[in-house]
């Protein structure tokens, strides 16, 4: 239960501090506070339904509906950040493959009520370590570079991508943690972890922001 509450006000947090400290009324920032009230906001409905409906709506809820537009709200914020049109195109591309991959996989694939999307969670994973890494090189070849520390989207990128590459083997492994359910349940837990982490980046990101 800890952790499902630290789910929730660790974004929410972060909402708040986006709205606080946006003294140069930059649209980034407000996008970042929409998309970590968002997060919390589905966490928080997540954990309602866990607690009244755990077996007919929670699993749905974030397997079918907050997982998948939580990456699409990451895509679009990192369409809109990206100058380059090449740029932006491949992640239009990439964001279609997703979209496309989520839905055969509902629609075309036969899953009993409890699977997960296994394999359109991992492409998206993949696609958000591609996007992120995308941004931080078109970053590091400009001169912006030189200020990446007062880049909310530098931050921003380092947590998804910390978060990605962590918790990435354990959806994409999930037979073997069922077949070893000691080491999975550890490294579940470990995600948490994971989750917090990436959390720190973000303020690191603000609080630099706060100090310019």
């Amino acid at each position: 239960m800890i952790f499902k509450i630290l789910d929730i006000i660790a974004p929410a947090l972060l909402g708040f501090l986006c709205l606080l400290w946006n003294a140069d009324k930059k649209r980034l920032l407000y996008f970042l506070s929409i998309y970590f009230f968002y997060t919390s906001f589905g966490e928080l409905v997540g954990l309602l339904l866990s607690i009244y409906f755990p077996d007919e709506a929670n699993f749905p809820f974030y397997d079918k509906f907050i997982i998948p537009s939580s990456y699409l709200a990451e895509y679009f914020l990192f369409w809109w950040v990206m100058k380059q049109r090449q740029h932006r195109l491949i992640i239009l591309v990439l964001t279609a493959v997703y979209i496309i991959s989520f839905l055969i996989e509902k629609f075309a694939i036969q899953y009993t009520h409890s699977e997960f999307s296994y394999f359109s969670y991992c492409l998206g994973a993949i696609v958000s370590m591609v996007i992120c890494l995308m941004y931080l090189f078109t970053l590091v070849q400009s001169s912006a570079i030189l200020y990446f520390k007062k880049d909310i989207m530098f931050w921003f990128s380092i947590g998804s991508l910390f978060f990605q590459l962590f918790t990435f083997p354990f959806y994409a492994l999930m037979d073997l943690w069922f077949k070893y359910p000691k080491i999975g349940t550890t490294y579940y837990y470990v995600t948490f972890f994971c989750i917090y982490i990436s959390y720190t980046f973000y303020l690191t990101g603000l609080l630099c922001l706060k100090r310019k």
